[in-house]
């Protein structure tokens, strides 16, 4: 049996406290068609219903990356977790949908030792 040892340290922000270089946050196309919004994605599926649910689909796909990236640019922190690959922050916030609804998400961000911009990871409800 292999054992892998990861180094962690978890922070918690009880004030708001940026997301590092948010102004070069960015969605990799691919987290959002290959997983987030994926019907038959084995982790993805669960949160590509609730996406449906809330009108997001691969048609409007941009539109999420957009929103998501404002709520990296425009809220605070409330949790960074570092490893020994990269640094990631959850960032909370309201997503306003397609459908004329206010939602909270969970938005979770990296950025890794080889690249100082954030890269979404996933979002889920908060």
């Amino acid at each position: 049996m292999l054992a892998i040892k990861f180094n962690l340290e978890v922070r918690w922000y009880p004030m708001k406290t940026n997301l590092p270089n948010c102004e070069k946050a960015y969605v990799p196309k691919e987290k959002l068609g290959n997983y987030l919004l994926s019907e038959t994605h084995a982790v993805g599926r669960a949160k590509a219903r609730y996406f449906r649910s809330i009108g997001y689909t691969a048609e409007n796909a941009d539109d999420l990356a957009d929103a998501l990236v404002m709520i990296a640019s425009s809220e605070g922190v409330c949790q960074e977790i570092l490893s020994d690959f990269g640094t990631k922050y959850v960032i909370d916030g309201e997503l306003v949908t397609p459908i004329g609804t206010a939602v909270q998400i969970r938005t979770v961000w990296v950025i890794d030792s080889r690249d100082a911009r954030p890269r979404f990871v996933t979002a889920y409800p908060a």
